[in-house]
């Protein structure tokens, strides 16, 4: 989390003076300079007028600036073989070449040109950099690629690191960080004074959370700006197919001073092969760093571009928080009555579904899905439902529903053989692994696309990017994940009926599988110090950028402005006031959490407020 919380009113002012009309100052114009290229002795050089790029082909080093401000001194490129901790670098003894050429229409900017780096170490691989810069754009796109003349195992790959950063004049220095999931948070916190944070990643059942220093790792993207003057560094995945995309930040020895390090990286898993490439990285300057994380999510949508949906944002009801693990049909039609006589003509038409639904007596689940979709529809809203496709519930012997494998076959697999269990005490599906795919294609149809619904909940979707010993043994977890996302994603929107898709548990990157994700985790959870409102309401500010540039629409979990189920331990007003400012101000769903006929009459003023759902 590494943040400080009580900076959270300030940043959700930030985001109403946005809504507003204002707008952060522009990036810094370049005065759109051609991109030149050139060297002299061992001295490579690129600019485009603002940024600067110079690499030393004696040394395997090289420093990148941002018109008088050398952003990364010295820094270099790295990888290691699986197994061995040694880092293999581009500063070891090799002969280096420099070429360049035009990047011609790639989608990033005009004019480009794309400068490659080739060090052929001693030790017998290459190292190659790849660094693209536009003359109207203040970042750089990088990647690297590693050859040798036998294959080679590879689990890391880092195209720039060097042993600082800096940001150039500031009094209010910081950094920004991206958890791995919405299980965790962003993170905000002084250069000097990272805090504490959960760390999180892949987590194994039995492993408990844990609370510690911030180990310096970010995931997908990362910033380093001043409070004060808002310039900053952006750096984060500008693309994610084969790898997950983390940065490394280390502490600054004093306050507002340059970071001790700095590095964007690929790991997670191992790729073989003769020749193994990275990720496309992007890296940039900005005189204001919000519209530079805006500027790196547009960015990321050029190579995989976001999943566009043309109705509406969702507008209803959600069961979780009012029934939590006992939501029925029986339930949900009293409430779906309710919903279209009082809330329908403001503009409420989802009524949803969420984890652990119950059946009806005497009814399969699958007949009370059908009833219940049918109910809805005939009341002129939407359906909405819920599912974890990569958790296996079932007994490990039992058969995969139209398939010869069972479950045992389908799961995820550890070095040794044996299945691996999940942080939710569940197996994972193998996505690699015909069998896998064909249980996600049927969890689709079966409960999603078969019974007519208009929404997906698709919940604990972290366990796909597990790592582990895939079936399709060439496979990381990032390329497991994307495999079966694709799946899931393709299967809903081939069916008949429009499927707003939506995500929880789940990465920012990668995106194009989703019309919306989760930007935090459930409201109710609190850490430490930090309660779940006040953890919603700053994750809430800190994903203003991805509404609309990476997804279609946050999702800022549900409204409980009473929380009835609790009783006498209910939210107070200015609680439930807090939480659903926070969910307006998050760009995305507005879906009511709570046991709506038995909200007092103060706290219902807050779902008829008519300007909050034009804001919606």
């Amino acid at each position: 989390m590494v943040q400080e919380s009580r900076k959270m009113v300030q940043a959700l002012l930030v985001v109403v003076l946005v809504l507003a009309g204002w707008a952060p100052s522009a990036a810094p114009a370049a005065a759109a300079s051609a991109v030149t290229i050139s060297q002299t002795g061992t001295i490579v050089s690129a600019t485009n007028g603002f940024l600067t790029l110079t690499y030393d082909l004696a040394t395997g080093k090289g420093n990148f600036s941002a018109g008088s401000t050398v952003i990364l001194s010295d820094f270099y490129s790295d990888y290691s073989v699986a197994g061995n901790s040694t880092r293999i670098s581009s500063t070891g003894p090799a002969t280096r070449t420099a070429s360049w050429a035009a990047t011609g229409n790639d989608g990033y900017g005009a004019n480009g040109q794309r400068l490659t780096i080739t060090n052929q170490l001693n030790s017998g691989s290459t190292i190659i950099l790849r660094i693209s810069m536009y003359e109207d754009k203040s970042y750089i796109l990088t990647d690297m690629t590693v050859n040798n003349g036998t294959s080679q195992s590879i689990d890391f790959l880092e195209p720039i690191a060097a042993n600082n950063l800096n940001i150039g004049a500031g009094s209010d220095k910081r950094i920004y960080t991206t958890p791995y999931t919405n299980n965790y948070d962003f993170g905000v916190a002084p250069v000097n004074d990272f805090g504490k944070s959960q760390n999180g990643y892949d987590r194994p059942y039995g492993a408990g959370e844990t609370w510690s220093d911030f180990n310096g790792t970010s995931y997908w993207v990362a910033s380093v700006f001043d409070n004060t003057n808002k310039h900053g560094v952006v750096a984060g995945a500008a693309s994610t197919f084969n790898w997950k995309s983390m940065q490394y930040l280390r502490q600054a020895a004093t306050a507002n001073g340059p970071l001790t390090g700095f590095s964007i990286y690929n790991a997670g898993g191992q790729q073989s092969g003769t020749s193994v490439s990275s990720d496309l990285f992007f890296l940039g300057y900005f005189d204001d760093y919000q519209q530079g994380l805006e500027t790196f999510g547009r960015t990321y949508a050029i190579a995989e571009p976001k999943l566009e949906w043309n109705d509406d944002v969702p507008i209803g009801f959600n069961t979780w928080y009012a029934y939590y693990a006992y939501p029925t049909a029986d339930a949900m039609f009293p409430m779906t009555d309710y919903f279209e006589e009082h809330l329908k003509p403001l503009g409420y038409n989802y009524m949803n579904l969420d984890c652990c639904y119950q059946g009806v007596e005497n009814k399969t689940d699958l007949e009370n899905l059908d009833d219940f979709v049918a109910y809805v529809h005939g009341k002129g809203m939407k359906a909405g439902t819920y599912s974890a496709p990569f958790a296996i519930f079932d007994d490990l012997t039992a058969t995969v529903p139209t398939t010869s494998y069972t479950f045992g076959e389908i799961a995820l697999k550890d070095a040794s053989g044996n299945p691996i269990k999940s942080y939710i005490n569940t197996y994972i599906v193998d996505a690699t692994h015909p069998g896998g795919q064909a249980y996600i294609a049927w969890i689709m149809d079966t409960y999603h696309v078969q019974p007519g619904f208009d929404y997906v909940k698709l919940d604990f979707i972290d366990l796909g990017m597990y790592d582990g010993k895939f079936y399709d043994t060439t496979k990381n977890g990032m390329q497991a994940y994307r495999i079966g996302m694709q799946i899931m994603r393709d299967a809903l929107l081939a069916a008949p009926q429009d499927i707003y898709i939506n995500e929880s548990i789940a990465p920012l990157l990668p995106t194009g599988y989703a019309h919306g994700r989760r930007t935090g985790v459930d409201t109710t959870i609190g850490l430490e110090s930090y309660p779940g409102i006040e953890r919603q309401a700053f994750n809430a500010a800190a994903s203003w950028w991805t509404n609309d540039t990476l997804y279609a629409y946050n999702d800022v979990d549900m409204i409980f402005p009473e929380s009835v189920i609790y009783g006498f331990d209910k939210i107070t007003l200015n609680e439930g006031t807090l939480l659903s400012t926070a969910i307006a101000l998050g760009g995305g769903h507005w879906l009511i959490g709570d046991n709506v006929p038995f909200i007092s009459e103060d706290r219902m003023a807050i779902l008829r407020n008519a300007g909050l759902l034009d804001l919606v």
